[in-house]
């Protein structure tokens, strides 16, 4: 995967770095890599939270722990439940949907900053393998390295 990457820039420095805008492609890639991040803590919320816990030892566990969060969106009296905690506004509710909510935001923000200018598909394939690198760095990051 490491020389992948490797020669994935390479290659794309010297075939685009005239036609390529770095900076957008930049803003893009750190939009990504936010939202793999994102998605990888709430896969450690889902699936392997005492790695969390271990990270963040004094976290709130009525917002954190996907296994007791998820009751927060309800309540044993209807009125007492604000309105669309279910449907809308659940994100706000715990931390594993306030996770996939950021994932989803940063990923369709990167996708709709407009692409300036003409490009050939050689750019387009490169541009959509950095993305692609950016967003499993993230979640690499978060799930086997800050979560390990």
């Amino acid at each position: 995967m490491r020389k992948l990457v490797i020669l994935i820039l390479v290659v794309g420095a010297f075939s685009a770095s005239a036609q390529m805008d770095w900076k957008h492609v930049a803003i893009k890639s750190g939009l990504l890599f936010t939202s793999g991040f994102c998605d990888g803590t709430s896969e450690v919320l889902k699936v392997k939270y005492e790695r969390f816990e271990a990270v963040h030892p004094n976290c709130n566990d009525q917002y954190w722990d996907y296994n007791v969060s998820w009751t927060n969106k309800y309540s044993t009296y209807p009125h007492e439940r604000f309105p669309m905690s279910t449907t809308a506004l659940v994100w706000t509710t715990d931390g594993y949907h306030m996770m996939r909510m950021v994932r989803n935001c940063t990923m369709i923000t990167a996708v709709v900053i407009p692409l300036h200018g003409k490009k050939n598909w050689k750019q387009y394939v490169l541009e959509g393998c950095m993305y692609y690198i950016s967003y499993t760095g993230g979640f690499n990051l978060a799930y086997d390295v800050i979560y390990k």
